[in-house]
């Protein structure tokens, strides 16, 4: 004990840091924890048979990768300007894992450690407070000084590389968007009602232990998200969809104050499911830290539901056997009904051709979300970049919807986008241009 004190005093001396040692559990988990873990351990059940099924059944049809068959195959190496890739002591005839996003990640690391977007919000206002001055119709060559807090939007045919000085972004047609701090998000609201949204896509900066310590980007406090006006915002019955990590206090936090502060009812709760391109799990499924899902939690705004809409769209007679088949894959249980390849779901009584709205004019429920589904995909290389949810969630849209992303770090065509790294993956370097 007393070398103890004493190496302590003489590093104090020294002016070296003593890290802190992590005291020992005095028990296995704490409340908050039990409850955690028995929540998401019915998620885990549901995943892994969804996973189970669905994975087994694309392999059959070709749709993933089968990883037994890159044992001892060339192939299986795969080459970035002409230099092998392979892990130290493999041989080039052994499988070795490969990076599903090789230039992704590439353009990612010339992209890390930019705060440019982030900064210039900080430290510009908006410029008055009449709402036409902070509007502007985008062109090719603009200063990014211009277009902070301001809704820039355009009416191209097409999308266009913009020169937003210094940097040169991709701009997709018929794109709105408003790069600005959280001080200023309210100079995106809608002018009318007419304007209003009917799907709002939101997934914030949520804190947690290791943003902060990497310091990946700034995040919001929870109560944050409270000043978001949704009346202003949503037409009733919009659809609002809010990617969630998977700390259980966050997820509460949604369900129990966000949304009934908005006036939406939570009506599903979604998960999706990070694979690589053999569909292998990204990451072991019963870990405490880090799960492969993410959660996807869905409500309506003012509990509006219409009728029903007219629906109808063609059958697929002329499929192949191979696309066919990838309308028949079941999904975890009996009452979510059947899962394609794309996460779209449809009942377990219907026909998958009389489901997908082979019978003319036939009236489909509007709004009738499933409680429970799963949507699979790999991963983009991105730091938190998610699938894009248009495709799966239109069915309970109405045709041509008005569309907003809050925190958005991407554009798209015909959305409003709103985030202080608005344009950060829009940037050049991250596509090959043809």
């Amino acid at each position: 004990m007393d070398s103890q004190v004493l190496a302590e005093k003489t590093a104090e001396e020294r002016g070296i840091v003593q890290r802190k040692r992590k005291r020992k559990r005095k028990s296995e988990l704490n409340i908050g924890e039990v409850e955690a873990q028995q929540y998401h351990s019915g998620i885990i059940k549901k995943v892994t048979n969804v996973h189970k099924d669905l994975i087994s059944k694309a392999i059959k049809v070709g749709c993933i990768q089968d990883k037994k068959e890159y044992n001892g195959s060339p192939s299986s190496i795969k080459t970035v300007e002409n230099k092998s890739v392979c892990a130290e002591g493999s041989s080039a005839g052994q499988f070795i894992k490969v990076d599903n996003n090789m230039l992704a990640r590439q353009a990612a690391n010339i992209r890390v450690g930019d705060t440019s977007l982030t900064d210039v919000c900080q430290t510009l206002a908006p410029p008055t407070n009449s709402k036409s001055a902070i509007r502007l119709e985008m062109s090719t060559h603009l200063r990014l000084s211009e277009c902070v807090n301001r809704v820039c939007s355009n009416d191209w045919s097409r999308p266009r590389l913009c020169q937003i000085d210094p940097e040169t972004y991709i701009i997709p047609n018929n794109s709105t968007f408003l790069l600005s701090d959280f001080r200023h998000h309210k100079n995106m609201y809608p002018r009318t009602n007419m304007e209003k949204y009917d799907l709002i896509v939101l997934d914030p900066p949520w804190q947690n232990k290791s943003v902060k310590r990497k310091k990946m980007y700034g995040s919001l406090k929870d109560e944050d998200l409270l000043d978001i006006s949704m009346e202003d915002l949503a037409v009733p019955g919009c659809v609002v969809v809010v990617w969630v990590t998977n700390r259980l206090k966050h997820i509460k936090f949604v369900k129990d104050t966000l949304f009934p502060r908005w006036s939406v009812t939570c009506v599903a709760e979604w998960q999706w499911l990070k694979i690589t391109k053999f569909g292998e799990m990204t990451q072991d499924i019963n870990s405490d830290h880090k799960k492969p899902y993410e959660m996807i939690l869905i409500g309506r705004y003012n509990e509006f539901k219409p009728s029903y809409k007219e629906w109808t769209a063609p059958c697929p007679t002329n499929k192949t056997k191979l696309e066919k088949e990838c309308f028949k894959i079941p999904a975890c249980d009996g009452k979510s009904g059947i899962t394609d390849l794309c996460g779209e779901g449809i009942s377990n009584d219907e026909d998958p051709c009389e489901a997908i709205g082979a019978t003319e004019n036939k009236k489909k429920e509007f709004g009738s979300f499933p409680e429970s589904y799963v949507i699979i995909s790999v991963p983009c290389a991105l730091h938190s970049n998610k699938p894009p949810l248009i495709e799966v969630l239109k069915r309970y849209l109405k045709d041509d919807p008005r569309c907003l992303e809050l925190f958005a770090r991407n554009l798209w065509p015909n959305w409003t986008s709103w985030g202080n790294e608005v344009l950060l993956h829009q940037h050049i370097d991250f596509y090959e241009l043809g």
